[in-house]
């Protein structure tokens, strides 16, 4: 490994945490209650669907997240980005770019 690099492994719950701790900042609720919560699709794509609501709002437990997922727009600041900031791997350019980067790094590990 590279010691110019910073590594991470993060598990499910580090995952739901940072994640948790990122919305709570968005949301406009001095306490709240939460939950958060991996859902995959018939594709077996993952996302991640979250409801915040008032410290005693007891409701958020009883919220189906497999049909908050059929029904939400992604609303993520990523997943609402502009397409010209997106990276097409179909795009030739982008995919050149791609595998320039991936070599590049390819190096740096072997290396470190």
């Amino acid at each position: 490994m590279n010691p110019k690099h910073q590594y991470f492994k993060l598990s499910e719950d580090d995952i739901l945490g940072i994640i948790s701790d990122y919305l709570s900042e968005q949301v406009n609720f001095g306490t709240f209650n939460s939950r958060i919560e991996f859902v995959e699709n018939e594709n077996n794509e993952y996302r991640i669907i979250a409801a915040y609501g008032e410290i005693d709002d007891e409701s958020i437990d009883e919220i189906d997240f497999k049909v908050l997922d059929e029904t939400l727009q992604f609303n993520g600041e990523r997943s609402t980005m502009p397409k010209e900031f997106l990276i097409d791997i179909t795009n030739a350019e982008h995919k050149a770019k791609i595998q320039k980067l991936i070599a590049k790094l390819d190096t740096e590990l072997n290396d470190g």
